[in-house]
């Protein structure tokens, strides 16, 4: 009949209008991915060309006189004292070298050796090697204030000091108790203090 072939044409059209649907969405869906996507890239692309037109921070060598590190975290000192770059442990002649065993913050940009003090314990140094012929592989600070510090020599002793002696005054006290030691038992020295005024302590391996 009629009825039952008009039920028939009905029947077989609707898968058809199904997928057209299912391709409709599917299309959208897809467009929605590529657009999504190229969103993502032009965000990125123009976040790297941003960072890419800002200048990089210039470390400079010549900056570096000392560097302070604690557990393997350093950071390099200007003359001023101030910490302007955190990098790899350095030492040298002309780079004093620093374990800091104090609980006090150590932070970029921080002034961690006041100028003052950085320069009487660079002149110590280099009068040490000058005038003495001793030569310092690294320095120790364990005092929160900043007054009384440890020269580890590169033969092995240590000479421990304040800065709050005069540091002439601490190079002619050293060198008379050198001389009191005598050159035979300098070799089995393990260390030299000198903190108290007038005074002077010292130990023999």
């Amino acid at each position: 009949s009629r009825v039952a072939e008009r039920l028939r044409r009905i029947k077989k059209e609707r898968p058809f209008l199904k997928k057209r649907w299912r391709h409709f969405f599917l299309v959208c869906a897809v467009s929605l991915i590529v657009f999504a996507a190229a969103i993502g890239a032009w965000s990125f692309a123009a976040q790297w060309k941003k960072n890419r037109s800002q200048p990089a921070a210039v470390v400079s060598p010549k900056d570096l006189t000392a560097v302070i590190c604690r557990n393997g975290n350093c950071f390099w000192l200007n003359q001023s004292g101030r910490a302007f770059y955190q990098g790899a442990d350095l030492s040298g002649s002309l780079v004093l070298n620093l374990a800091d065993k104090t609980n006090r913050e150590l932070k970029i940009s921080a002034e961690l050796l006041p100028h003052a003090i950085l320069g009487e314990l660079l002149f110590l140094k280099n009068n040490l090697r000058e005038s003495l012929g001793i030569n310092i592989a690294k320095a120790e600070i364990g005092d929160s204030k900043l007054q009384d510090f440890d020269f580890i020599t590169t033969t092995g002793w240590i000479l421990r000091f304040s800065i709050v002696e005069n540091a002439y005054r601490t190079l002619e006290t050293l060198k008379k108790t050198l001389e009191q030691i005598g050159h035979n038992d300098q070799s089995r020295l393990e260390y030299i203090d000198l903190r108290v005024p007038n005074k002077v302590y010292y130990k023999l391996k």
